[in-house]
């Protein structure tokens, strides 16, 4: 469902890293479970921390992400005193895990996760669907249809 033929801007906010300018293409799948692909291979997330550290950064679409913000995601109302510093080794293993420091980028407003929104599938959803409508609305069926079906997957 990713589009690597297109040209397309990055979430706001974020460096603009792209599948172009990456030495690997990576994949979020947060439309059912969590999933991440580097160049077509599952990654492990492994830790549940971990893998709830990306969801709240993906679903944030590359805004940033106050640290009390994910200490509360990770640890709920009563985080640990050691919360600050175990968010830093999540986020250093997270970037290990994906294998490319610049996709988890941390400045004054906080985390976020730096990716292009062909690399999500929600965004694909979203941008096929949306084309479908606008083909539906042309009574051009035929678009409709095929684009309806890819956004499906």
């Amino acid at each position: 469902m990713i589009d690597r033929g297109r040209t397309v801007e990055p979430i706001a906010g974020t460096s603009g890293a792209s599948a172009e300018s990456a030495s690997h293409v990576l994949e979020f799948g947060v439309l059912g479970p969590l999933r991440v692909t580097r160049d077509g291979n599952a990654i492990t997330l492994g830790a549940a921390m971990l893998r709830r550290l990306l969801a709240v950064l993906l679903c944030r679409g590359g805004r940033a992400v106050q640290v009390s913000v994910l200490t509360e995601a990770l640890w709920g109302e009563v985080p640990p005193r050691s919360a600050r510093k175990t968010l830093q080794v999540y986020v250093r293993r997270l970037r290990q895990a994906l294998g490319e420091d610049r996709r988890i980028v941390h400045g004054e407003g906080g985390y976020a996760a730096s990716i292009m929104p062909r690399e999500m599938d929600s965004r694909c959803f979203e941008e096929l669907a949306e084309l479908g409508r606008h083909a539906w609305q042309k009574a051009d069926l035929e678009t409709a249809r095929a684009l309806l079906e890819e956004a499906l997957g």
